[in-house]
């Protein structure tokens, strides 16, 4: 489904007649970039349960190092620059040349631990357990991805990156709202800007439930404040004695 679809779809459920007028391009914007970023959040949820990539994870799962990419390498401290995307942490090793004779190598990965600061911290400043070319760690530290030990091995780092934000672009013609779908234009000939999810069809009905959710509460929200100043305007609010948070 394309944005459009799953605002159909959206209607359905609130009702149309009722919610089309409170759901405005505007506000569908802010929705869909809202669950957009609960949907990854929830996938990611269930890969830190299993360990296991979903296909509804496979659009997002990105590595650079490989054959496919540019070598990432550290720098004089062990430092290497996140990709701009990242978002989650995967996995990552080292690729090694190890010599069996005199004629033959070859090529070991050697996994990389990923610690949390404290590990870290402790594993590089005790002998025992000290990170070791064929037993690398990393953390994140200042932004970046830290690799000890520092070699001139190159490194091969798989990770979540993060889903680009939706975007609804429309015309209003004839008084009605028009979606214009990517590659489409504008009538002044401007290209659309709107962005599509891109989570595999299978989520789909589940973004839909999560954005029925998302204006059910927004809409009970502003009923009951919109009751609440009408019931302060009845009664004088804080004039006729309703306690304030001062005064409690």
């Amino acid at each position: 489904m394309n944005l459009q679809e799953i605002l159909n779809n959206v209607y359905t459920s609130l009702g149309k007649d009722q919610y089309g007028g409170y759901i405005t391009p505007e506000s569908y914007n802010e929705a869909i970039r809202y669950i957009n970023q609960e949907q990854i959040n929830d996938l990611l949820k269930v890969f830190e349960e299993k360990r296991e990539i979903t296909d509804d994870l496979i659009p997002f799962v990105m590595t650079k190092g490989d054959s496919g990419s540019t070598p990432l390498r550290q720098d004089n401290f062990g430092y290497v620059n996140l990709p701009e995307d990242y978002w989650y942490y995967i996995r990552a090793h080292f690729l090694t040349f190890d010599s069996d004779s005199c004629d033959t190598f070859s090529v070991e990965p050697r996994p990389i631990e990923f610690l949390n600061q404290a590990d870290f911290g402790y594993r590089i400043g005790t002998n025992i357990l000290k990170p070791t070319v064929k037993h690398p760690i990393a953390a994140i530290q200042n932004g970046k991805w830290l690799v000890q030990p520092v070699t001139t091995n190159g490194v091969v780092f798989t990770y979540l990156r993060k889903p680009n934000d939706p975007n609804y672009d429309y015309d209003i013609i004839d008084g009605e709202i028009i979606y214009l779908p990517p590659g489409t234009f504008h009538a002044d000939g401007s290209p659309s800007t709107s962005v599509e999810f891109e989570y595999p069809d299978s989520v789909h009905l589940n973004l839909v439930q999560l954005i029925v959710k998302y204006f059910s509460i927004n809409i009970r929200s502003e009923f009951n404040l919109q009751t609440l100043e009408i019931n302060k305007g009845q009664t004088g609010g804080a004039s006729r004695g309703i306690p304030t948070y001062g005064n409690l």
